[in-house]
C-alpha cells in the first residue's frame, strides 16, 4: 500500500486499533522514507461488545474485562515494536452502550491506550482513504456513480460518489450482529427465520433509500470480511494476498440463496468458518444483497481494505502534511449536495461563500484561525440558508437544527455543531447566554463560532438581491479612524449593500474591536 506522497521523515512504526462489535483488531506497520507502508503484524481477538450493546444497551462486565485484557496485550505488542504513534477507535457497539465512558476509562487505566469513540462520518472518511488508495488502476471513480457499502456488526456505512465526489454519506442501524440479535427470540425453522430476517432488512433498506440514492449506483464497492468470504467462494480464489475481487451480482445473489439454507453448525463444517463468523455471515450477506438489489450495478468490486488501513494511511498522511485538499473537496461536495436537497444551492450561497473566504484569508492576523476553521466557515456559508426550506421567517434558526441533524462526509458531529451555530448567527440576534446550543460549547469553540459568524454576517450583507454585484474586495484596517474599510469592486450601485452592512456588522465590531464600512472603488490595488 502506498501513501499519497513521499515522507520526509525517517521510518516510523505506527499502529491502528479498531474496537468493533465482534472483535478488537490491531495492525502494526512501518512507514518507510519512500512513503510506503509495510505491515509488521495483524492481531485480532473476538469480543462480543455488540451482542451486549444491541440487546441490553450496555457492555457486560465479562466483555469489559476481556476487552481491557486484549488492549493491555496489544499495548505490550506496541512497546515491543517501538510504536511511536497510534490511533485506537471504537465504533457502533461502544458508541451505543450506556456505560461507554466507564469502559473507556477502565481500558485506559488497564492498558494505557486511549480509545476514541468515532461517529459514522469519521468511519466513512477513514474508509474512503483506504478505498482511494486501493482502487487506483482498478476502478475509475471520476466517471462513475459509485456506492460504497460496508456492513459491520452494528451498523452499515454507505456513501454515494458521483464523478469522484462524495455527495451523500451516512451510517445506518443495519448490522449483522444487530440483525441476528433481533431474531434470537423468534421461533421457527431456518427457512422461516431467514424469511423474517430478510423482511426486516428490506424495510431498513427502503428507509435508507430515502437518504442515499441507491438506485443511481452503477458501480458497487463492498468492504468487510463477509463479502471477502463470499467473493472467494464464488471465484474459487485461494490467493491469500489478493485484495480486489470483481463478482457478478447474479452470481452473488445465487450464492446468498445457497448459503441461507445452512444453520450455524452446517456453515462451520462446510466452509471452515469459526462459530462467531458463522453466526453473522448470513445476516451480513442478506444486508449486502438487499442494498445491491436497489442499485443498477451488474457487478460488485470487493476490496480487502478496512478501517485500520484508513487509520494507518491517515496517520502517515498527517506525518507528510499532504493530501488534505483532496478530502476538503469531498467535504464541500457533500455540503453542496445537502444545500441542494433543501433548495439552497444557488448563486447567492456561492457568492457568500466566495466573499467569506476572501475576508477570512485577508483577516488572518485578526482572527488567528487556521485551515480547519476556514473549512468550517466555507461549509457554513454553503448551508446558511437551508432553513428557508421550512420557512423564510426565522430561517437562521431552522438552518441550525437542519445542519445539526444532518451528516456531511468527513465532518464529525462536533464539527457539524460548530457549523450549525455559525449559520445560526448569520442574521438577526447575536449569541447570548440564553442560547443553549451556544453556551453549551466550550469557551474556545464559542470564540471560533463568534469569529466566523461575524465574517459570515458581513459576507451575507455584501450579497444583496442575489446580484453577485461585488467582484472583488479588500479589507483595510484604518487605525487613525478606528475602523475597518472594505474596498469593493462592484457592478452598479452598492447602496443596498452599504445599508445592509450597517445593520449586520454589530457582531463584527464586538469581536474585532472596530466597526466596518463599505467603500466602492474602480479597481483594487
Amino acid at each position: 500500500m502506498s501513501v499519497i506522497s513521499e515522507l520526509k521523515t525517517s521510518p516510523v512504526v505506527i499502529a491502528a486499533i479498531d474496537v468493533g462489535s465482534s472483535a478488537i483488531r490491531m495492525e502494526v506497520s512501518e512507514v518507510r522514507p519512500d512513503g510506503s507502508i509495510r505491515s509488521l503484524e495483524n492481531l485480532s481477538k473476538g469480543v462480543s461488545l455488540g451482542k451486549d450493546a444491541f440487546t441490553s444497551g450496555h457492555l457486560s462486565e465479562e466483555s469489559i474485562q476481556t476487552a481491557c485484557q486484549t488492549l493491555a496485550e496489544f499495548s505490550n505488542v506496541m512497546k515491543t515494536y517501538g510504536v511511536t504513534r497510534y490511533r485506537a477507535v471504537a465504533t457502533s457497539a461502544v458508541r451505543e452502550a450506556s456505560n461507554s465512558d466507564m469502559f473507556l476509562d477502565r481500558a485506559f487505566m488497564r492498558s494505557g491506550i486511549e480509545v476514541e469513540v468515532i461517529d459514522g462520518s469519521e468511519e466513512n472518511r477513514l474508509t474512503y482513504i483506504a478505498i482511494y488508495e486501493s482502487v487506483r488502476g482498478n476502478l475509475d471513480l471520476q466517471n462513475s456513480n459509485v456506492l460504497i457499502i460496508e456492513v459491520g456488526g452494528g451498523s452499515s456505512d454507505i456513501s454515494f460518489l458521483q464523478n469522484g465526489e462524495t455527495l451523500y454519506s451516512g451510517t445506518f442501524a443495519l448490522g449483522a450482529v444487530r440483525m441476528r440479535q433481533a431474531l434470537i427470540e423468534v421461533k421457527g425453522d431456518i427457512k422461516q427465520r431467514v424469511r423474517i430476517l430478510d423482511r426486516q432488512i428490506k424495510n431498513t433498506v427502503n428507509t435508507i433509500s430515502a437518504t442515499i440514492p441507491l438506485d443511481q449506483g452503477n458501480e458497487i464497492i463492498a468492504l468487510g470480511g463477509d463479502m471477502r468470504f463470499a467473493a472467494r467462494q464464488i471465484l474459487s480464489e485461494q490467493d491469500p494476498e489478493k485484495q480486489v475481487w470483481v463478482i457478478e451480482r447474479k452470481e452473488f445473489n445465487k450464492f446468498c440463496t445457497e448459503i441461507m439454507k445452512f444453520d450455524v453448525e452446517d456453515l462451520v463444517r462446510r466452509y471452515g468458518l469459526t462459530y462467531a463468523q458463522a453466526e453473522t455471515v448470513v445476516p451480513a450477506l442478506l444486508c449486502y444483497r438487499n442494498l445491491a438489489d436497489k442499485a443498477k450495478a451488474e457487478r460488485i468490486h470487493v476490496l480487502g481494505v478496512n478501517i485500520r488501513a484508513g487509520l494507518l494511511l491517515d496517520l502517515a498522511r498527517r506525518e507528510s502534511g499532504v493530501g488534505v485538499e483532496i478530502f476538503d473537496r469531498q467535504i464541500l461536495a457533500s455540503a453542496r449536495a445537502l444545500a441542494r436537497k433543501y433548495h439552497a444551492g444557488d448563486a447567492h450561497v456561492e457568492q457568500v461563500r466566495r466573499l467569506s473566504m476572501l475576508l477570512f484569508d485577508q483577516m488572518k492576523s485578526e482572527h488567528g484561525l487556521g485551515s480547519k476553521e476556514r473549512l468550517l466557515l466555507e461549509v457554513a456559508a454553503l448551508l446558511h440558508d437551508v432553513g428557508s426550506f421550512i420557512s423564510t421567517r426565522s430561517h437562521h434558526k431552522h438552518s441550525q437544527y437542519i445542519i445539526q441533524s444532518s451528516e456531511i462526509f468527513g465532518l464529525s458531529a462536533s464539527d457539524m455543531n460548530l457549523i450549525a451555530n455559525i449559520a445560526r448567527y448569520h442574521r438577526k440576534s447575536l449569541p447570548t447566554r440564553s442560547h443553549l446550543p451556544y453556551v453549551s460549547l466550550e469557551r474556545e469553540s464559542r470564540m471560533i463560532v463568534s469569529k466566523l459568524a461575524a465574517i459570515l454576517r458581513v459576507a451575507d450583507a455584501l450579497e444583496q438581491e442575489d446580484s453577485n454585484k461585488i467582484r472583488n474586495l479588500k479589507i483595510i484596517r484604518e487605525d487613525d479612524k478606528d475602523r475597518f474599510v472594505i474596498e469593493a469592486e462592484a457592478e452598479g450601485d452598492v447602496t443596498m449593500e452599504r445599508l445592509s452592512l450597517e445593520g449586520k456588522s454589530n457582531l463584527f465590531r464586538d469581536i474585532y474591536g472596530k466597526p466596518v464600512i463599505l467603500r466602492q472603488v474602480d479597481r483594487i490595488e
